[in-house]
């Protein structure tokens, strides 16, 4: 019986990345595939000159994705939350071999908002239902600075198709039990777009490939400086972000 070793040895082809299982399957071959997307997360931070920080984060649960929103003014002070629930009707990743890919995403986004004018209620809820086919080449990328061989892949978009439409449902109740109901009809909007190969690329670390399930990550962070002089006075503006986004890839 050959040891691990020895097995690797005699099979230069088995590809391993860093949280991988052995397996003598291609990289190429273990990613190809038609994938749902079983989880997602992301994460922002922003900091403008004045130091007012926002923070946008996105959770997927179930079908659920939860986007919430809190600023927080410079030294502390009162922060603001927004929350918005967006339903992901579909998400598919359908990754060929043949170095092409399709995503698809189609959501169902509500937003309820409230106001009190001299004792009338307006309640507007507003559903936005959009959809975006997504189709381009993609393709592994060699080893870089930490990242070994392979342990990054590339997605270049070449065509993006989207649609969207809003519609708006009002309830005015003036407190002595009589409301009314309008509903509001919006456009539909579409929109088709072509790049060239490598114009719009998504770059994913592969933080694990194995049996019919893959996660990918993005982490980036920046910081802008922007200066005015007018006479002999200048102003500088800072500003800075850091990003992450996590996402899982479950095969049918």
């Amino acid at each position: 019986m050959l040891s691990v070793g020895a097995l690797m040895l005699a099979t230069p082809s088995c590809k391993k990345g860093e949280n991988d299982p052995l397996s003598l399957s291609s990289r190429k071959g273990r990613l190809a595939g038609e994938y749902t997307v079983s989880a997602y997360s992301s994460s922002s931070t922003s900091t403008n000159p004045d130091n007012d920080v926002t923070v946008v984060t996105e959770e997927l649960s179930g079908n659920t994705i939860t986007k919430t929103t809190v600023w927080t003014p410079s030294g502390g002070g009162t922060s603001t939350t927004a929350t918005t629930n967006t339903t992901l009707n579909l998400g598919e990743f359908v990754i060929n071999k043949d170095g092409t890919y399709t995503r698809t995403w189609n959501l169902t986004s509500v937003t309820v908002e409230e106001d009190e004018i001299f004792g009338t209620t307006i309640t507007m809820t507003s559903t936005e239902t959009s959809t975006m086919v997504e189709n381009g080449s993609w393709n592994f990328l060699g080893k870089y600075d930490e990242y070994k061989n392979k342990e990054r892949v590339v997605f270049n978009a070449t065509d993006v198709a989207t649609t969207s439409q809003t519609n708006v449902h009002t309830v005015t109740d003036d407190g002595s039990g009589t409301t009314s109901e309008e509903h509001t009809m919006g456009d539909t909007y579409k929109n088709n777009y072509t790049m060239g190969n490598g114009e719009s690329p998504m770059i994913f670390a592969i933080d694990q490939l194995k049996g019919k399930e893959i996660i990918m990550i993005q982490e980036s962070s920046g910081t802008t400086q922007n200066s005015v002089t007018s006479g002999s006075i200048t102003e500088t503006s800072n500003y800075s972000d850091q990003n992450s986004l996590s996402m899982t890839l479950t095969q049918k």
